[in-house]
């Protein structure tokens, strides 16, 4: 009534209120599309459309009721949940369309202020947006009115806000990968310039609540597929270009794909003035931006196991994320900073866990004359930075006395051990290169003053740094340590126990393959005694009692012929150089010889 709207709108709001109320539970139990009129009611009643019909004079107080109803429904009358079970349910699939109406109507109230409108942004994330693979069950119709610009990023807000406004911090793991999916999905639709963060924020939250391996069951091919687009070139690129990575574009404005063309020159003058762009809360330009970033793809590497390949090549070859992680790292002195002072200990791991990562990934392919004449993908001087303070970073965060840091779906150790095993390989394949070919002093890798701590066969990583160090760092501790160690761990094993004796009989005229059959299935037991008794060339026993000089014999004899080209394992090349034969398989056996190998080598 016209008249009452204008005396009363209070008493208006309520009444309608009630009776939307009475509609919804009358729905909610007689079924949906068998009662078309009253769901037509309903979707009436909360129409702003219908309310704007009214004298202009009366219009935004009629606009206003219809949005306190709106408010009403989703917050005391739990429409969402009630909608949720119907378009679950597949006798209600002929008002799919209209309940789907319904629930995206609310979306756009305006009553309670912005407080209002964020409870009703939680409410649909909490029970709409967790059904799985929405927008398959979304009428393509409706697909632009849930992507709106006024629409998607508020729904973004709720799942990615800190504290207990996060929709995403109540979801269990189940309800958090359905939402990843659809959130990922969603935003292909709308991904409207300056999303990168609310969508950066809302993944971290959802990415924290879905435990290790439950991404790559079979039963969740749907999601995967939702969420692939993480690791297609332009979404990576559309990120990258909302964190930063559009300053080092010629213009500011880089298509798909150019990127990855960028020279180290474009990223450092990008990053120039990072460290003297301070943000208002006093950190480096980008930090939060980029902590988002790495925070998102360091958890996914974790959470998605099957899919690490794909998500680090589009991250290594599609997008320079190590380039472009390492331009920022360096200008902004934030890495330094950490290793001087402890700041920024909140995102430093995951960012260095991801260049580590994607910067490993690319140089497994990268070439010698890449690396050393090209300087792809960094100038050889910026790896001697590189190496020096991950040498240093390595030192503070897992052999010093930091804290572990958090993470809901890993304990706190799971998480330093992985960060410190990429680390670890990109230190091992950075010392490699510098071995084969050096590009950076010795002293780069060693760390001045460590101590180690007293350690022995027994000890464990848990009692001994040391023992974490010798096993994934060893080049940071001088080669005579190392050696005083090793041998003061073998003559622990000397005199630790008494080790059997083992005796084997050999025909000279096969002493590779006698060698591994008689020999080939010892592990520890090598460490013990071994005596030798040759068969000579005519089949008979040459005399003699091995008192280690046999043993000697047989040990030269076999190593001479198990690594002759003549043999099949190994190959000269041009420099007479040995080289496992690519063809060795034509030897039965050929791992297992390579394996025993080795051992007698050791």
């Amino acid at each position: 009534r016209v008249d009452e709207l204008e005396h009363d709108q209070r008493v208006v709001s309520l009444q309608l209120r009630r009776i939307c109320s009475i509609i919804l539970r009358t729905l909610t139990r007689k079924g949906w599309a068998k009662n078309a009129v009253l769901l037509k009611s309903l979707l009436l009643l909360s129409d702003p459309a219908l309310w704007a019909s009214v004298p202009p004079n009366l219009t935004p107080t009629a606009v206003t009721v219809c949005h306190e109803v709106q408010h009403h429904l989703v917050t005391s009358s739990s429409l969402y949940p009630a909608l949720r079970v119907a378009l679950l349910d597949p006798e209600e699939a002929g008002a799919s369309t209209l309940l789907w109406t319904l629930a995206l109507r609310p979306l756009s109230a305006k009553a309670g202020g912005s407080a209002g409108e964020t409870e009703i942004a939680r409410a649909f994330a909490a029970e709409m947006v967790t059904i799985p693979s929405l927008l398959d069950k979304l009428p393509a119709v409706l697909h632009p009115s849930l992507t709106h610009q006024t629409i998607w990023p508020r729904i973004l807000f709720s799942l990615g806000s800190a504290g207990a406004q996060s929709a995403g911090q109540e979801l269990s793991g189940e309800a958090a990968l359905a939402v990843l999916g659809n959130v990922v999905e969603m935003t292909q639709l709308g991904a409207m310039p300056g999303l990168q963060m609310l969508y950066l924020s809302a993944l971290q939250r959802l990415l924290d609540r879905i435990p290790p391996n439950l991404f790559s069951l079979p039963a969740k091919k749907a999601i995967q597929r939702q969420a692939a687009a993480l690791y297609s070139p332009g979404h990576v690129h559309w990120l990258l270009c909302g964190i930063g990575a559009r300053d080092a574009a010629p213009r500011g404005g880089a298509r798909c794909g150019e990127l990855a063309t960028l020279t180290w020159a474009h990223w450092a003058a990008a990053f120039a003035d990072v460290r003297t762009a301070r943000a208002t809360d006093g950190r480096a330009k980008h930090t939060e931006a980029i902590g988002f970033f790495c925070g998102v793809y360091a958890r996914l590497l974790r959470v998605w196991v099957g899919c690490n390949v794909q998500i680090l090549n589009a991250l290594s070859f599609d997008s320079p994320v190590h380039t472009f992680l390492w331009a920022w790292l360096r200008a902004s002195a934030s890495l330094q900073e950490y290793i001087d002072k402890g700041t920024g200990a909140e995102h430093i791991g995951d960012v260095v866990f991801l260049f580590c990562k994607s910067f490993l990934h690319r140089l497994m392919v990268t070439d010698d004359t890449e690396f050393y004449d090209q300087q792809i993908p960094l100038p050889l001087n910026q790896l001697v930075d590189a190496s020096l303070l991950l040498r240093q970073y390595v030192n503070r965060r897992f052999w010093g006395a930091e804290a572990p840091a958090r993470f809901v779906a890993f304990s706190g150790d799971d998480l330093r051990r992985m960060q410190r095993e990429a680390a670890a390989q990109l230190m091992h394949q950075l010392y490699d290169r510098n071995a084969r070919r050096e590009f950076c002093p010795l002293d780069t890798w060693l760390q001045k003053g460590f101590k180690m701590d007293a350690f022995g066969m027994d000890s464990t990583e848990a009692d001994s740094r040391t023992l974490v160090v010798l096993n994934e760092f060893p080049h940071v501790i001088p080669l005579t340590d190392r050696v005083r160690v090793f041998q003061k761990l073998i003559e622990e094993d000397r005199v630790s126990r008494a080790w059997p004796e083992t005796r084997v009989t050999i025909r000279r005229t096969k002493i590779v393959q006698d060698g591994f059959a008689k020999l080939g299935g010892l592990r520890s037991e090598l460490k013990g005694s071994t005596k030798i008794h040759f068969v000579n060339e005519s089949g008979l026993d040459e005399s003699g009692i091995d008192m280690g000089g046999l043993y000697k014999e047989f040990i030269t004899a076999f190593i001479e012929k198990a690594f002759s080209p003549d043999f099949g394992l190994f190959k000269f090349s041009p420099e007479r150089q040995l080289y496992p034969n690519p063809d060795s398989h034509m030897v039965s056996s050929h791992l297992d010889y390579f394996s025993f190998i080795g051992r007698v080598l050791g």
